[in-house]
């Protein structure tokens, strides 16, 4: 029997000639050409098409029975034929031994048929045939023309989705449709042109073609910027349903130091914008970050051109604050002062770390009498069950309220004198409302890992500036 192959024109000369193309899917199969002495699946192709009878041999047999006119470093061989000289490309989606030997395609094939039926905020929806396939789902390729900037991109999927309206129009099994999810935060702003190719063996526009979309740039607002968190919402208009990202810097202005970016989802509930989700709220641990003056910088991201983010400052950024590394709750009264009573065996060095506070500010830490309320209780203990060195607790924990600061004896007794007076140093600074700081290096009094390697028990510049500002601003 003798059996009949189709000289297939691989021509796709829509969008390869379009320079400025590039595309945004995972993998794209290109056409290309290889060298036919190393592989093994082929197509024939001539022009004008033309059939070629290989008279009951394989593509190898009626290769090697043919005369090789030229061979090119590009890969292509040429073959003189009775019908002219016929070049051989390799197509690595195309396998002749399993595709071509049992349905042998047609002579002249049917453009790919159907319709662009839809282009909205979510949805890229329609449906493509292909007549010589009936009941073959073909690929669909969308191109998203941006009007504004002259660029375009494209992305191609399959149309396989079953549709009951094509099977009642006859459209073969029904399985034609496509209806592709489309999150248009990923292009540039500018206005579209969408259309969409029907893929086969040649490629064919859509009914329906072109449908416009316009993609709008990120806006939003920054709320709060509190002693926990940076709050507010970013949205794009053109995808109401889809957050978007936003991000952070934050610019200490006392040091100079930027702290980012940080990047979150803005899809918190926020009422009045798109589908109520488009909020964002930040956790930010400000005991890590130095003390200082800061501005809080908040962009929504957009998309560059080349598909790079791009940033859009919301309202109100940038937010300025201030960073002090204090708690909500201290020992000090109203008259500014933190009188103590107690006993401890480290009386030596206590005594020396309230003249370190005090040397600052004079005559705020006092010993009390019998005519002054007490603040603060020292004393010791056998242990704490935390296993820290020292401790200090304040009730309530909020605004003034009174504390206990107690010395494990069997953690301090191990101790240098240097050592046990740094410690007393940074309880007292609890007592005066100054929280763990961990921003502004280990020689501050206040770190919570402070130990002789990293300070020698004076007061730092970022001690004092907190000590500052619970002093003004909370006593």
């Amino acid at each position: 029997m003798k059996r009949k192959f189709f000289l297939v024109l691989l021509v796709f000369a829509i969008a390869i000639s379009i320079t400025n193309f590039t595309t945004f899917a995972s993998s794209l199969n290109q056409l290309e050409e290889f060298d036919l002495n190393e592989t093994n699946t082929y197509v024939i192709r001539a022009t004008p098409d033309k059939e070629i009878n290989l008279n009951g041999m394989s593509i190898e047999e009626y290769k090697a029975s043919q005369n090789i006119i030229t061979h090119p470093t590009n890969g292509v061989i040429e073959l003189e034929t009775d019908t002219g000289i016929v070049t051989l490309y390799e197509v690595s989606e195309f396998d002749l031994n399993e595709n071509f030997k049992t349905e042998t395609p047609p002579l002249t094939r049917a453009q790919p048929f159907g319709w662009l039926d839809t282009v909205n905020t979510t949805t890229i929806s329609g449906w493509a045939w292909d007549s010589d396939r009936p009941n073959t789902p073909i690929n669909v390729r969308m191109y998203f023309n941006n009007q504004t900037i002259n660029k375009s991109w494209y992305i191609e999927i399959t149309a396989d989705m079953y549709r009951q309206d094509l099977v009642n129009a006859g459209i073969g099994n029904g399985y034609h449709g496509f209806n592709f999810g489309m999150n248009w935060n990923i292009l540039p702003a500018g206005f579209y042109e969408i259309e969409v190719y029907g893929m086969g063996g040649s490629n064919a526009l859509l009914q329906g073609c072109p449908k416009t979309y316009t993609i709008t740039n990120p806006v939003g607002t920054l709320y709060n910027v509190t002693n926990y968190t940076i709050s507010g919402w970013a949205w794009r208009a053109s995808a109401p349903n889809n957050p978007i990202d936003v991000r952070i810097y934050l610019n200490n202005q006392t040091t100079g130091q930027w702290f980012g970016p940080f990047t979150i989802t803005a899809d918190l509930f926020s009422a009045g914008i798109g589908n109520n989700y488009h909020g964002f709220s930040a956790e930010v641990i400000w005991g890590s970050f130095p003390t200082g003056s800061y501005s809080a910088d908040v962009s929504g991201i957009g998309v560059y051109e080349d598909l790079t983010p791009l940033l859009f400052n919301l309202t109100n950024s940038p937010k300025p604050f201030s960073i002090y590394q204090v708690n909500n709750y201290w020992c000090v009264d109203s008259g500014k002062h933190l009188d103590w009573d107690g006993s401890t065996i480290y009386s030596t060095e206590w005594n020396t770390a309230v003249t370190k506070w005090n040397n600052y500010k004079s005559g705020v830490i006092r010993k009390d009498t019998i005519l002054i309320n007490q603040d603060v209780k020292i004393q010791d203990v056998p242990a704490l069950s935390s296993g820290a060195v020292a401790q200090t607790s304040i009730s309530p924990s909020s605004g003034k309220g009174t504390g206990v600061i107690s010395f494990s004896t069997s953690v301090m007794n191990g101790l240098g004198p240097l050592y046990k007076q740094i410690v007393c140093t940074h309880e007292i600074g609890h007592a005066l409302g100054l929280r763990d700081n961990g921003g502004d290096g280990t020689s501050t009094i206040m770190h919570g890992s402070i130990n002789t390697t990293t300070s020698n028990g004076n007061l730092t510049n970022a001690d004092k500036i907190n000590y500052d500002y619970m002093y003004n601003n909370k006593y």
